[in-house]
């Protein structure tokens, strides 16, 4: 049976993640529209909203292909740093494959928005 308080813990998880490399990207390049646009869908995603994991989790996985590309040669690139773009195409993939799959996050997604905030603290 899947568990609202495990999936509340991996939703969680993986928002702090995506929101650390959107943090960086920001900071990094200066990607202002990237950060608001991540940083609206990853708060819908807390409050419950299904649509907005399918959402997510098709832009990471259409990063996780073009970053592949990239680093393959078939897409003429230029990446400096290939180590870091490989660890953003791993932990891109394994949020979206979570987002996608996990029955736990699916459940404490259910609960948090159909029977309100304080049923989905357990």
């Amino acid at each position: 049976m899947p568990s609202i308080r495990k999936g509340k813990l991996l939703l969680t998880g993986v928002i702090a993640i995506l929101m650390i490399y959107q943090f960086a990207a920001l900071f990094l390049s200066g990607q202002i529209v990237s950060f608001v646009v991540y940083s609206a869908l990853l708060f819908l995603l807390y409050l419950g909203y299904g649509w907005v994991k399918f959402i997510l989790a098709g832009l990471m996985l259409l990063t996780v292909v073009i970053g592949l590309l990239g680093l393959t040669g078939v897409l003429s690139m230029n990446l400096p740093y290939p180590a870091a773009t490989l660890s953003i195409i791993v932990v891109y993939a394994a949020a979206g494959m979570l987002l996608l799959f996990s029955p736990d996050i699916r459940a404490y997604m259910l609960a948090r928005r159909h029977t309100g905030k304080a049923n989905a603290r357990r």
